[in-house]
Formats: structure tokens, sequence, C-alpha cells
């Protein structure tokens, strides 16, 4: 019976470069990550109907590592995404001109629909830019 040994040199050289490329790649993602949310909440703010500007002057971001919300935080920003309930909504259901429910008006979902794809094109350019 013949016996062969194999040495395998530079295993921990390789693990080393394979977190480092785990760690530079989560490093890209997230800032294409930020860069698609930029371009979704920016979306948002060009599609939201405007009466006052306060439903527009609520949209905002908050950016976590590897998470990312947008956001309208204005009370009645629902109400306008979705429309309002049947019977109006309770500050103005007495209103002459607005005791009829509007419908939808959605500017979010469309937003992040027509936005969110970009986050490929966005990583490309982070990777040829790193």
């Amino acid at each position: 019976m013949v016996t062969t040994a194999v040495t395998v040199t530079g295993i921990d050289e390789l693990r080393k470069k394979i977190s480092g490329y785990s760690k530079k790649t989560e490093k890209i993602v997230d800032k294409a990550m930020n860069d698609t949310a930029d371009a979704v909440l920016l979306e948002a703010m060009r599609l939201v109907p405007v009466a006052s500007g306060t439903l527009k002057n609520s949209i905002g971001t908050n950016l976590e590592y590897l998470h990312k919300i947008i956001y309208a935080d204005a009370d009645y920003a629902k109400d306008i995404e979705f429309g309002e309930p049947i019977g109006g909504n309770k500050k103005t259901q007495n209103h002459p001109k607005r005791a009829t429910p509007t419908g939808p008006r959605p500017f979010m979902r469309p937003a992040f629909q027509t936005q969110a794809p970009r986050l490929k094109e966005f990583y490309k350019k982070r990777v040829k830019d790193a």
C-alpha cells in the first residue's frame, strides 16, 4: 500500500482573503442600498400629491447598515397612499367638500416599484468604483 500525503499551505491566508471579500461585498451592498433608498426617496417626493407640502416634507429615510427604511410620517400619508376609508377621515367627514372619501393616490409604492430594480445598477457602479 502506497500512502500519499498532501500538504496544503496558505489556507489561513485564503480564509482571510475570503473573509475580506465578504466584508468588502457587504459594504458595497450597503452603499448600493443607500443609493437605491435615495432614488426611491426622490421618486416618492416627485410623485406625492402636494396641497400644502406637509406630506412631501414628511418623506424621509432611515439608513442603517444593510437595513433601509423610506417613510412618510404625516398622519394622513396612508389615506393618500391607499385611499380614505368609507365616510372620510374623522377630521374631514363633516366638511362638505371632503365628506366623500378620496381614492388612493399612491406615491410610495410606485416609487419603490420603479427604483428598487436599480439596486443591481448601483451595485455594479459601486463595485467598479471600489
